[in-house]
Order: structure tokens, then sequence, then C-alpha cells
């Protein structure tokens, strides 16, 4: 999979299958980028060695430094499936020479696709039973 940028000006919370909220009408941007996690350790040795950096941003919102707003800490994914209309990652733990150093497995990602363009991203915290669906998705 190649990075990707997507822009979604909507989106809508769902607790344990239930819409919450409304619809909110707010920029985000999704960012997921290959990444080499030995990098990210500056040489360390590492399991898993690569995947994806995630990070999701707020559009609206810029501080002081023109940077947009973080909406969550970035998080460490591999892919586990790649299909026709649908590919997911999932947070990974990372371990250093045996000790699980950061967590993310709570965390999932799912892209569905139509003719392998991106129509709508979920983001699922599973251990939350949250699930965030982005809508009107623009590369």
């Amino acid at each position: 999979m190649q990075d990707l940028t997507l822009i979604s000006k909507r989106h809508q919370r769902y607790e344990r299958g239930v819409p919450v909220m409304g619809m909110q009408h707010c920029g985000r941007a999704l960012i997921i980028k290959n990444s080499d996690f030995r990098e990210l350790t500056k040489g360390a040795p590492v399991t898993p060695t690569e995947g994806f950096l995630v990070r999701m941003i707020n559009t609206d919102v810029r501080d002081a430094m023109g940077n947009y707003q973080e909406m969550m800490q970035p998080k460490l994914m591999t892919l586990v499936s790649d299909t026709t209309n649908k590919i997911e990652l999932k947070g990974v733990a990372l371990t250093m020479m045996g000790i699980k150093t950061v967590d993310f497995s709570d965390y999932s990602i799912t892209l569905h696709l139509v003719n392998r363009m991106v129509a709508k991203c979920v983001l699922h915290m599973l251990d939350r039973g949250i699930d965030i669906e982005y809508l009107d998705i623009q590369p």
C-alpha cells in the first residue's frame, strides 16, 4: 500500500454500534505513511520492523506556529488485509529487545474502496467499542 492523505469534511461517531452526537461537520486529515519502525527507534532492533505510521489531524484549527492540531497520538499499524473493496490496518505492539515498549493494538482502520479509491474510512477504538466513520473522503 502506498502513502495516503485523506481529507474528510464530516464524520459520525458510533458507540457500540449506536450513532451518537449527530453528524459532525469539521475537517480531518488521515495521514498513512509507510514507515520503517527501526528509524522511529533510532535504529534499535524492534518487532515488527515496518508498517504504517497513522496520524489524524484537525484541519480546522492551527496553532500559533501555523501547524494543524493532532487529534490522536500517531499509531503504528500493519496491513491485515487488502481486497478489492477494503483495506484493513491494525495497531501493533512494538517490542524492543523482548520488551513491549508501546501498544497500539486497541486501534484499527478500515478503508472502504470503490474502484480502488477510498470512499469511507473508519477508525476503530476496539477497547472502547467506538468507531468513527469519516465520510466525503477527498484524496
